[in-house]
This record gives C-alpha cells, sequence and structure tokens, in this order.
C-alpha cells in the first residue's frame, strides 16, 4: 500500500527521537531577556516579541497585541531528484508539534539557526541552498503573529547522489498526497514550498485570471488602510504579562 512504509518510519521516529517540553518562567529562560519594552535574546538574534499597535477601517476597530518581530529571511528549503522525481523531506522535531514531529523541508532555518548562535549542530545539505538560486520565492509569514517576516521557498533540484541519516527520506508525489490525508503530519512549511512552485495542468481552469485579480487587489488596496506602529509590551491595554506567559484579558487570540 502506497505510503505505508512512510508510516512504519515516522512512528519509529516519533519513538527514537527523544524531547521532554516544561513551561518555565521567562525570568527562568537562559539567555532571554525582558525589560518592559519586548523579550529578546541577549545575542539580539532569533527573533524578539514586540507591541504593535494597530489603526484600520478594514474591521472598523483598531487594536493592539504582541508580535513576534524576526527580521531575518528564512530558509525553507527542499531538494528534488529530477532522476526519481522524488523530494527529500525530514521527520523533523519541534518543542510546539501537535505530535511531536512533522515532515519539514529539506532545510528549515532561519540565519540564526544555520549561523549556530544557539549553539547547535551543523544544518544538513544547508550549502544547497545557500547557492545562488534561479528559482526563489518570498512569502510572507503569518501577518498575524509575525511582523513582516519573510521566507525564502526554494525547491533545488539535482541528479546528484545525496547522502543522508535516518531522520531524512524520499518520497514522490503520489506519497506526500497521501500522507497529506492524516492530520498534523505534513507541516505548514513543506506546504508553503510545494504551493510556491505549482505548475497549471491542461485541466486547470482558473475562475477568475490574473488581471481581474490584481484589479480587485487593487481597489481594495485604495479602499482601506492599516498602520502598525511598534510600541512596548508594557503598555498593551488588552494583554496581560505575567511570570509565565502573554495572555490576552479575556483569553482570546492566542
Amino acid at each position: 500500500m502506497i505510503g505505508l512504509s512512510h508510516l512504519k518510519w515516522i512512528k519509529k521516529q516519533k519513538a527514537t527521537q527523544k524531547i521532554k517540553v516544561d513551561e518555565v518562567k521567562f525570568s527562568n529562560l537562559v539567555k532571554w531577556r525582558y525589560d518592559k519594552k519586548k523579550i529578546f535574546h541577549t545575542s539580539n538574534k532569533f527573533f524578539r516579541i514586540i507591541g504593535v499597535d494597530i489603526k484600520t477601517n478594514l474591521f472598523k476597530k483598531n487594536w493592539d497585541q504582541p508580535i513576534i518581530k524576526q527580521n531575518e529571511i528564512g530558509i525553507l528549503g527542499i531538494i528534488k531528484d529530477k532522476i526519481k522525481n522524488k523530494y527529500l523531506l525530514q521527520a523533523k522535531l519541534e518543542p510546539g508539534n501537535i505530535n511531536k514531529l512533522q515532515l519539514s523541508p529539506t532545510v528549515q532555518a532561519t540565519k540564526s539557526n544555520y549561523s549556530k548562535v544557539h549553539g547547535g549542530k551543523n544544518i544538513a545539505f544547508l550549502d544547497f541552498f545557500l547557492k545562488k538560486q534561479k528559482y526563489k520565492i518570498l512569502q510572507s509569514e503569518q501577518g498575524f503573529r509575525y511582523y513582516k517576516k519573510f521566507n525564502a521557498n526554494i525547491i533545488y533540484t539535482t541528479g546528484e547522489k545525496i547522502n543522508y541519516n535516518k531522520n531524512f527520506r524520499w518520497l514522490s508525489i503520489n506519497e506526500i498526497k497521501y500522507l497529506l490525508n492524516k492530520k498534523n503530519l505534513i507541516n505548514m512549511d513543506t506546504l508553503s514550498v510545494f504551493s510556491s512552485f505549482i505548475k497549471k495542468k491542461n485541466n486547470d481552469f482558473s475562475k477568475n485570471n490574473f488581471k481581474s485579480i490584481m484589479k480587485w487587489m487593487n481597489i481594495n488596496d485604495k479602499k482601506y488602510f492599516l498602520n502598525s506602529k511598534i510600541k512596548d509590551l508594557s503598555n498593551l491595554k488588552d494583554w496581560n504579562i505575567s511570570d509565565y506567559k502573554i495572555s490576552n484579558l479575556k483569553n482570546l487570540f492566542f
């Protein structure tokens, strides 16, 4: 059955990759600080949690909120074997994953990650994506949680033999489609890369052409405005900062 061997491999990965996650006080985070304005790493790398004040006529209301600010452009890269027509994905363990690990791009990293600011290991296959890329598409991160953040979506096609460890696996498009039917298995960054390189098939018929979509976008761009201004976390009106978390006073949003 298509994809069955991959499910067995993922199950084995979940059993062998170990992680223990505990919530701790902000003050107990090593090399992280909170100065009433922001939460930041002492190296001034990675990301910082800041406050923003929003003025807009889109929702007929204004608000403020905490948001993640990270100036670095992340790399979301997938290696494609042009001979076998397969893609190299990794079973990547991350502390916030609902099911421990998910199938991620070959490389999923920010500059702080691959520069080893945190003292971590070398990132496998990074050199493939630091080369000059002919096909690289910048996509914005989730705008409600990240402040003007972009990632470089890349598919690197090669015919050379690649050595990889047990955390990586080659998958065909049909196998990936099969695994997409499993909840919380293919991560959103993998989907972002593939969606950036989708080619139109002969049986695809768009409801609206590109010209009409851009016309609609331009009309709305003139009709609505959204202005954001950075403000101190301690001055956010509807949010509370405790020892353990930043939360909305009505327990809404995130």
